[in-house]
């Protein structure tokens, strides 16, 4: 333990001196995870403001009096995905 650390006289007192090594790989794997982080939350987040638009959707179709089976209603799907160009978080409601 005493090696690990090196006194070293400056110009206002002795300061311990050390070498930490795998910042550069931790770095990297936070960097990752904050990525990984705002696309998940990023996704729910366009997920949950697509909610009303859908919702509209399909009391558009009650209101327009289509009468059966309930398949167009039920057709109605929301989608979200990572989009490359342009670059983010895409999201659709179709029906």
């Amino acid at each position: 333990m005493k090696k690990d650390f090196k006194v070293v006289r400056k110009r206002h007192g002795l300061y311990n001196e050390f070498e930490v090594k795998g910042l550069d790989i931790l770095d990297r794997e936070l960097e990752r995870m904050g990525e990984e982080l705002a696309t998940t939350l990023g996704k729910q987040a366009v997920k949950m403001a697509l909610k009303p638009v859908e919702r509209r959707v399909k009391a558009n179709i009650d209101a327009a009096g289509f009468k059966g089976t309930g398949a167009l209603r039920a057709s109605v799907r929301t989608t979200v995905y990572l989009s490359k160009k342009p670059r983010g978080i895409r999201g659709e409601v179709r029906v």
